[in-house]
């Protein structure tokens, strides 16, 4: 091992926030699934090791005979292993599941049903049996064993005589219900929706006799009462004492309106109009109750319940009370033997003692707060204090780490807390924001250092805090900046003014639209919530009720992409959850299975055990605990068991001291002393005292202040203002992450905010996983005795994943932009590779948001024309791939593709552009290329020069912009075009003149739109449109013209030409146009033209002969210039997985040709990684001499972008359909949506993994 001198080293990592390479790679699959049994255990933990990710992995992939035979085998290796023997059952149920599916699938042929059916009493006994064997290793009462029993249970009874069937039911119910009525317990909640299952199998509610509908509603409204916050038992409680007509009935729908008031928004939208308000349908549903008026209430009950039922709210309390078996999976067995691997290697839990050296940095005795604090951005922490007189101090670290005061200030309330955090938009300029820019390079011909740009250029916003309220003050500790703009308090409106008793705020972007929100704990009035408009000025969103919180960790706790806020309660130290529901809606529910701990005050967030699943670390005067989890899915994270620590950890701060890559919980006893509690991946470990501190501090703070790779602290003791230089002595590793989001206006964004807090960082090292969330500028990792990581990946908070490989030391990494959404890729056969041509479904977009609660238009249908260069004969087909590589989902329901001869000085285009179908009516038009002529003369929006460039389609891009404010969106800027005077003849012969123009397009997406439409100083998007001179026009946006085509349409996405009739907007005296826009729009060719006849067009109408969907991956990406859109190698693709995982059904493998046949509302479904591949038979009829060939794709179909502000974005559901009045529909369009969904159930046999993106080695 290297010297400790050698090792002690500065390695910061950067990366650009809205970024996207190939991402770490999935599950090892290892082993041969068919591998030889073994008649013998093995005792080779490895082995063991290599055999669980098999058996797991073939789980969840529903391979049920090989995740068998792996299970037995490991069953046989671990006979003792409680966790190996319950998921062999789970693998056995979902065997039966599948069989039992199978067997009512009618896309199945009868034999293969029958075969099914022939199978099932086998599978069902073997199921029998495996739950039999874990409920032999259970304790009596065991909810899960119950749970499985039942399961197999109605899937035996459903192969019975319907007289027997029946009868075989009313017994599985009763023995469910008579256990809930005998525990009423918390955990008895996974039994409500089989038992909801139960009662409805036995018939419609209303018609069921009386013994057994009071039963099953004494049973739910058990179940509802012990467990307050689950929406979907609650439902069910009130629809049964409904049905029932009994009084509980009214108490039951106030609880489910309770709970469903988070949601009232969304209730509200898709209530489409038809309900004036949501508490007035639920205040007649029990005004009705009370006047006995059963069919009333029944009747608003069904409307209320269409309006929640869809809900994700109520899809997720569903789950927790109708779980799949995969929820149920137990991962403490591969827990369990990588800690084993781990302690194989040089990583181990350091126990000992640490040390610190402490410089006093002011010895006034009056501070009462200290944070650290980058003044000016140099990479060292600085120091902000306030003092008992709520006078606030800026300190600024010098090259040899001497501290300098450099500002004073008033707070102007009494401070109890205070932070730092970036609260503008990461890409906005802002007279008050301080940004640090790099010096100019007086060398010219030296190296440039692109570390400096990728550091972090701005200074943070000091938020200061107490009973008084919030206030806000901008800091600079430049060198260069006068004193009185060193420190100074922000006097515009904040929205803050009326916050008072503020006890913990933290900050985070709540909604997803690349800027931070801020959360504040208040004492009288529980959580509030204030949303960022991205100019430090707040709007307050409805926050539910809570009780006052002593601690806030922001975290997207079960990994479903939106950030959730862990708080504990003070005095009770209830542990909670602010659950985020998306687009501002938030509820809170304690977190099921996390004890109290009385006293509590500090919880921390973080990945303990390595197992992908976020741990929950609290502290406080009464001891602490580790609440371990496991997450088996998204907005699956589940308590697995809790550790505790019996003394008291008062104060607590939790920081990998020793880089051994596990925390260290320092903490302050009962007599004052300062301790160190090491956690390890099994829980508590050695208690030490801390060498060199004889003090007590209320609140510490780290940071690494030399930079030297180990982590100091800071904080306020009787001496003054104390720094704790880390001392400790050992031979460990480290690595050190730096976030920034772009803010430069060639590559602005937007989507991240600068110091990417919220975001998840994974390291893997080895065997090793570490995962931390981003909450300060600088994240640290300790690596122990390793020498090199292996991937270092990052899942920004709106999706975004980044990795680089085997990260090295001293160096800075910069990484490309690219986009998260736009729209499936088209590829085709040119014979020699399969080229990208352009994108597609441009026109349909689902969910977009234009504005909060706007939703874009979606037109399902296109004509692209495809250049015959790019479409080449083989083996008598044209081969074609359409494509999903991006963070989306595509729904294809029809695909056409027509080949169309035409002389070779004829140039045909489509009308297809992005705007409604009034301006891209289906039409081929036919130009002859000798009439095509370019401008006469072209200016951009400064004024130069660029006839030449927009002369002809060569890729030389006009960029008329010379900034952006966000992606997609410009200040305005135009091309002036001067119209041809043969064009202006052809127009006074009374012929159509034509406006030709290819370019392309780099949008926003439903996030950006959103933060635009808060910040009412950011002026909404201008889409194309045409102007014309008029010294007449008034007072418009452009003076001396004015608009004559409002909206002409534009390319949309890659490069694409598109067709606009400009003749009745010529003006001949002075025939100028300027295409104007503030969209992100680049032009690469202008052209007039009139049209000639198509009677010399030949059209052929391919016949589709394959069309297959099947696993892809993702292309290489090429960008040859910022001003060229990227282009894709469709022979160089990664297979791992790309993105987060959505959740819904995707259509299953294999042939689709007859849902693509017809625009019939059955329709392909794919996602990121997927592909259809197509096949055409080629005319029987070969190209005239002197003709050429090209072709136009027709694609009926939408894509749905998984923004977290898209509208159903993160899941497959609900499907689009031809006649659907918005999207997602409304209760007017329930009855077709739901038929839609039925349709396509046997098709949609395929989900996407969620372990193939969230894995450890």
């Amino acid at each position: 091992m290297k010297s400790n001198q050698s090792q002690r080293r500065f390695v910061p990592f950067t990366f650009l926030a809205v970024v996207v390479l190939a991402i770490a790679a999935g599950l090892w699959w290892a082993a041969n699934r068919t591998g030889e049994d073994s008649s013998t255990p093995a005792a080779d933990d490895k082995s063991a090791l290599q055999t669980v990710r098999v058996a797991l992995a073939a789980t969840e992939d529903l391979d049920g005979d090989a995740a068998d035979e792996a299970w037995s085998r490991l069953r046989k290796m671990r006979p003792d292993d409680v966790a190996v023997t319950r998921n062999w059952a789970l693998n056995r149920l979902l065997i039966v599941d599948r069989l039992a599916e199978q067997t009512e699938n009618r896309s199945l042929s009868a034999d293969q049903r029958q075969a099914a059916r022939t199978a099932l009493p086998d599978r069902i006994a073997e199921a029998n049996a495996a739950v039999e064997a874990f409920g032999s290793v259970q304790p009596d009462g065991n909810v899960l064993t119950r749970w499985m029993k039942a399961r197999v249970d109605v899937r035996q009874a459903a192969l019975l005589p319907a007289a027997i069937a029946r009868g075989a039911t009313r017994r599985v119910f009763d023995d469910l219900a008579d256990f809930v009525l005998e525990h009423p317990d918390k955990d008895t909640v996974i039994l409500a929706g089989t038992i909801w299952d139960l009662v409805n199998r036995m018939g419609i509610i209303e018609d069921l006799p009386a013994d057994l509908r009071d039963k099953a509603a004494d049973v739910l409204t058990q179940l509802a009462e012990s467990n307050p916050d689950n929406l979907f038992v609650a439902v069910q409680a009130a629809q049964l004492n409904l049905a029932a007509q009994r009084p509980a009935a009214a108490p039951a729908i106030e609880n489910a309106a309770r709970l469903a008031k988070a949601i009232q928004p969304e209730m509200k939208a898709r209530a489409g109009g038809a309900i004036e308000s949501i508490d007035g349908l639920v205040a007649q549903m029990l005004d009705d109750i009370a006047q006995q008026d059963w069919q009333a209430a029944n009747r608003g009950f069904g409307i209320w319940f269409n309006l929640v039922n869809a809900s994700e709210l109520m899809k997720a309390d569903r789950r927790r009370a109708s779980p799949h078996p995969l929820d149920r999976i137990s991962f403490e067995t591969i827990r369990q033997l990588s800690i084993e691997a781990e302690n194989e290697s040089p990583v181990q839990a350091l126990d000992s003692t640490l040390s610190f050296r402490h410089v006093v940095i002011d010895d006034s005795t009056d501070t009462r707060l200290v944070i650290p604090v980058d003044l000016n951005v140099d990479l060292r922490p600085d120091l902000v204090s306030v003092s008992d007189q709520n006078e606030i101090t800026l300190w600024r670290q010098s090259n040899g780490g001497d501290f300098e005061r450099i500002a004073d200030g008033p707070a102007g309330i009494k401070v109890t807390g205070m932070m730092a955090t970036d609260l503008f938009m990461v890409d906005r300029a802002a007279p008050d924001k301080v940004k640090v820019l790099p010096p100019a390079d007086p060398d010219a011909t030296a190296t440039p250092d692109f570390s400096v740009g990728l550091r972090h250029n701005v200074v943070p916003t000091l938020v200061v805090y107490g009973d008084e309220g919030i206030r806000l003050f901008g800091m600079d500790g430049r060198d260069t900046t006068a004193d009185d703009r060193r420190l100074f308090a922000v006097d515009a409106a904040t929205g803050l003014e009326d916050v008072r008793n503020v006890v913990k705020v933290v900050a985070g972007d709540l909604e997803g639209d690349g800027d931070l929100d801020l959360v504040v704990a208040t004492r009288n009035e529980g959580l509030r919530l204030f949303i960022n408009r991205g100019t430090r000025r707040f709007f307050e969103v409805e926050a539910p009720a809570t009780g006052t919180m002593v601690d806030l960790a922001i975290v997207d706790i079960d990994r479903d992409l939106d950030l959730d806020i862990v708080a504990v309660e003070e005095g009770s130290g209830t542990i909670g959850l602010l659950e985020n529901l998306l687009h501002l809606q938030f509820r809170y529910r304690v977190l099921s299975g996390a004890p109290a701990m009385p006293d509590a005050q500090r919880v921390f967030v973080d990945d303990v055990d390595g197992n992908v699943s976020w741990d929950l670390v609290v502290s406080g005067k009464t001891g602490g605990q580790i609440v371990w989890s496991q997450t088996a899915d998204a907005g699956m994270w589940t308590v697995d068991s809790v550790s505790k620590n019996d003394g008291p950890m008062i104060n607590g701060l939790l920081v990998d001291f020793d880089n051994d890559s596990f925390g260290e919980l320092m903490h302050a006893t009962e007599d004052g002393s300062l301790k160190c509690t090491h956690l390890t991946s099994e829980g508590f470990g050695a208690t030490r005292a801390v060498q060199g501190d004889d003090m007590v501090v209320d609140v510490w703070h780290a940071a690494d202040f030399d930079n030297n790779g180990r982590i100091d602290r800071c904080g306020v003791d009787r001496r003054g203002i104390v720094l704790g230089m880390n001392t400790t002595e050992n031979d460990a590793h480290y690595l050190q992450v730096r976030m920034k989001g772009i803010d430069d206006n060639n590559a602005a964004s937007g989507r991240v905010n600068h110091y990417a807090i919220g975001s998840t960082l994974e390291l893997r090292f080895g065997p090793h996983y570490r995962s931390k969330v981003i909450t300060s500028p600088m994240t640290h990792f300790g690596l122990d005795g390793i020498d090199q990581a292996d991937s270092l990946r990052i899942i920004f908070p709106n999706g975004l994943t980044q990795t680089t490989r085997s990260p090295a030391v001293d160096t800075l990494v910069e990484e490309e932009q690219t986009l998260k959404g736009s729209c499936p890729y088209l590829y085709a056969w040119d014979g020699e590779t399969f080229a990208f041509v352009t994108d597609c479904l441009w026109a349909a977009p689902l969910g977009l948001q234009v504005a909060a609660g706007v939703v874009a238009k979606d037109r399902p249908w296109e004509y692209l024309k495809v250049d015959g260069r790019f479409v080449a004969e083989k083996d008598g087909r044209y081969h074609l791939r359409l494509t999903e590589e991006l963070w989306e989902i595509a729904y294809f329901d029809h695909v056409a593709l027509t080949a169309v001869d035409h002389p070779s000085g004829v140039q045909i285009e489509t009308n297809e552009k992005v705007g409604p179908p009034s301006i891209a009516q289906p039409t081929i038009y036919a130009f002859d290329q000798t009439d095509m002529q370019p401008a006469a003369a072209a200016r951009d929006t400064g004024g130069n020069d660029v006839a030449d460039r927009l002369a002809d389609v060569d890729g030389r891009y006009v960029q008329g912009f010379d900034r952006r404010i966000v992606q997609g969106l410009c200040p305005p800027h135009w091309i002036e075009l001067t119209v041809p005077d043969a064009a202006l003849q052809r127009r006074d012969a009374g012929e159509a003149v034509y406006m030709v123009l290819t370019g392309w397009i780099l949008p926003t997406d439903t996030s950006l739109n959103i933060q635009i439409d808060q910040n009412d100083e950011m002026p909404p998007i201008e889409f194309p449109g045409v102007w014309v001179p008029d010294g007449d026009a008034g007072e418009t946006k452009m003076p001396g013209w004015r608009p004559a085509i409002a909206s002409m349409g534009f390319p949309g996405g890659k490069t694409k030409t598109i067709v606009v009739d400009v003749t009745d907007a010529l003006v001949p005296e002075d025939p100028r146009l300027r295409i104007r826009t503030s969209a992100q729009i680049y032009w690469d060719a202008a052209k007039f033209t009139s049209r000639r006849g198509d009677d010399a067009l030949v059209v052929h109408k391919l016949t589709m002969e394959t069309a297959e969907v099947g696993y892809r991956g993702f292309s290489r990406r090429i960008r040859a210039s910022l001003q060229q859109p990227e282009t894709y190698d469709y022979h160089t693709a990664d297979a791992d997985p790309r993105w987060p995982p959505l959740r819904g059904s995707l259509t299953g493998y294999g042939d689709v040709s007859d849902m693509l046949a017809r625009w019939d509302d059955k329709m392909v479904v794919i996602s990121g990684g997927d592909e259809i591949r197509l096949t055409f038979k080629v005319p029987e009829t070969p190209v005239p001499d002197g003709y050429v060939r090209d072709f136009v794709l027709h694609c009926v179909g939408w894509d749905k972008d998984a923004d977290l502000n898209t509208l159903a974005g993160q899941s497959a559901d609900p499907l689009p359909f031809r006649h659907m009045k918005s999207y997602p529909p409304t209760v007017a369009d329930q009855d077709a949506a739901a038929q839609v969904m039925r349709s396509h159930t046997a098709s949609r046999s395929r989900r996407q993994s969620f372990r193939r993106f969230w894995h450890r080695p």
